[in-house]
């Protein structure tokens, strides 16, 4: 029994430690947000981006991403101009490419504000400007 004793009570301590200790959940940067939205909309993953806003953005813009992902094949870019704390101003690229068989090819390039809001400890985009930029 000696030898259990030990093991138990060392368990015991660990379990406690961990439940004791908060866990801190980071927020991402702002850059990291925007990197994570220009790659969503890069595999056409509306769903993905839609979840990456804030609820009310997310509303407004819906059939906007639903409908830019569902007609065209996009490749985006985006080139931060500058940032503050939970604003960035970037120049943004998108390249559309139509998946009905036809050979449109879409560029658009334009210089947008993009701001962001925390909510539960975690980035969401509250503001685009100008959407037209996402339109389909």
């Amino acid at each position: 029994m000696p030898a259990i004793a030990p093991d138990l009570s060392r368990r015991h301590w660990l379990t406690a430690w961990v439940a004791l200790v908060p866990t801190i959940a980071r927020a991402a940067s702002p850059r990291e947000l925007l990197a994570e939205l220009v790659r969503t909309l890069s595999i056409d993953d509306a769903a993905g981006f839609l979840r990456l806003c804030d609820g009310a953005l997310a509303a407004e813009l819906r059939a906007e991403i639903e409908g830019l992902c569902a007609r065209y094949d996009i490749t985006s870019s985006i080139e931060v101009l500058t940032e503050e704390q939970l604003k960035i101003e970037a120049d943004f690229y998108l390249e559309l490419k139509q998946r009905d068989g036809t050979l449109g090819l879409i560029r658009r390039r334009e210089r947008v504000t993009l701001e962001f809001v925390e909510i539960k400890k975690k980035l969401r985009l509250k503001s685009l400007t100008p959407r037209s930029l996402l339109t389909p």
